[in-house]
């Protein structure tokens, strides 16, 4: 008896040991965390999202979705689509399938819904759930964030409250629990945790990667998005204070050149371009040209968050179609005369770059009610269109017109 009273004090003084050592915890917007000593300076939080102490499991996520769920199929999941046209004269349909964001243009033809592909490898702001739930000073940590807490920090199997799960002590002896939760394949609850990157899969855009930890081992594991995983929030600080973003990259466009300028200095410019003309494939009759560009920009710097994307479509408008189909004697070479036009929304406004001075510029919806209209000043010319998300803008310019889908930045041109 005294022997086993010397045994339960013992477990109760690591007990409070292990609690009392979680000293160091501070707290950003209502979330605690903790500075392990990384050098990169992140700090992880205490808690899983939805949980309420570290021990806790918290909710389940697919990647770059921000509500959690509890059951998780392919076909339910935010960034997949699949469609089957009707029937032809002969009864035959089509199915297309595919990810409508996030595909990197090698996995286009195997993985993009249509041959759709962005170039994206990091869960955007409005896709990140530890931004869009905790608040502007946490996200989701890469790849990079996760390596580093693998290969700088200790890890101790132990149990916590009837919940296993690892000690992570940082370089400087403070420490986060991470539990293992299980994690959710389809509708099934395993028995390994798995805790989201913010980073695409290596190899394929159909997977993501994460965080695997159970008593055999920790490692890096890539998951089909659709997947119901973990996410532990990291913040960023400096000299006390949040590390501040750098500003949205502005994108302009004057003859044949692209440029880029930011109000943070010493920054550059992380940029992927979408030709939607340059694919391949097999067809019976022959393609439509679209002959746009869709550019997303990034601004980088050293000490500094990367800024928000600036997104732009750059559209050629046919100025002298009598030209068309006509061959240089010299060269040989198709030549046909255009106009191309940098266009720009955020937030319901259009911003258009390349538009000769003078010309009206109408913005209509799909009721054919016009709900913007401005002259063209030669350089830059900003219209409120007042329509919603997913909601099509048709666009004159002149005697040419597109169609917008608007996306709060994220639009594209549709035929």
């Amino acid at each position: 008896m005294k022997n086993m009273f010397k045994t339960i004090l013992f477990l109760f003084f690591m007990f409070v040991v292990f609690i009392a050592k979680a000293q160091a915890i501070e707290s950003s917007e209502d979330h605690d965390y903790v500075d392990l000593g990384l050098p990169s300076g992140t700090f992880w939080a205490t808690c899983n999202i939805g949980a309420n102490a570290p021990e806790e499991a918290g909710d389940y996520f697919s990647w770059g979705e921000v509500s959690p769920k509890t059951t998780f199929y392919k076909s339910k999941y935010l960034f997949y689509k699949s469609i089957t046209t009707e029937p032809d004269a002969n009864g035959f349909t089509a199915t297309y399938s595919g990810f409508s964001k996030y595909v990197m243009e090698t996995d286009a033809v195997t993985y993009g819904f249509k041959g759709y592909y962005d170039n994206l490898s990091i869960l955007e702001k409005e896709d990140d759930a530890a931004n869009v739930l905790w608040g502007e000073s946490w996200k989701i940590p890469t790849w990079d964030e996760m390596a580093e807490l693998i290969k700088l920090c200790k890890w101790d199997w132990v149990g916590l409250k009837g919940m296993d799960g690892y000690k992570v002590t940082g370089p400087n002896g403070n420490y986060i629990f991470l539990p293992v939760p299980g994690c959710y394949t389809n509708h099934t609850l395993g028995d390994e945790g798995r805790y989201w990157s913010s980073s695409l899969g290596e190899y394929e855009s159909r997977t993501a990667t994460c965080l695997q930890i159970s008593k055999a081992g920790i490692s890096g594991y890539s998951g089909n998005r659709y997947y119901g995983y973990s996410i532990r929030p990291v913040c960023r600080k400096k000299n006390g204070s949040n590390i501040v973003r750098c500003a949205t990259p502005i994108i302009s466009y004057s003859n044949g050149h692209l440029s880029f300028n930011c109000d943070t200095e010493g920054v550059k410019y992380e940029y992927s371009i979408d030709c939607q003309d340059a694919k391949s494939g097999i067809v019976s009759e022959g393609i439509d040209l679209n002959v746009t560009y869709t550019l997303t920009v990034y601004a980088i710097a050293d000490g500094y968050e990367r800024s928000e994307s600036a997104k732009a479509i750059l559209c050629w408008f046919d100025a002298e179609p009598k030209t068309e189909g006509m061959f240089d004697k010299v060269t040989n070479v198709a030549k046909t005369m255009g106009n191309a036009i940098l266009i720009q929304e955020h937030d319901g406004m259009l911003n258009f770059s390349g538009v000769e001075s003078g010309t009206c510029i109408r913005i209509y919806n799909t009721s054919g009610m016009m709900v913007g209209k401005e002259w063209a000043n030669g350089e830059s010319t900003s219209i409120s269109a007042n329509l919603r998300k997913d909601e099509v803008a048709i666009v004159k310019i002149g005697d040419k017109s597109v169609k917008i889908i608007m996306n709060n930045g994220s639009f594209h041109i549709i035929k």
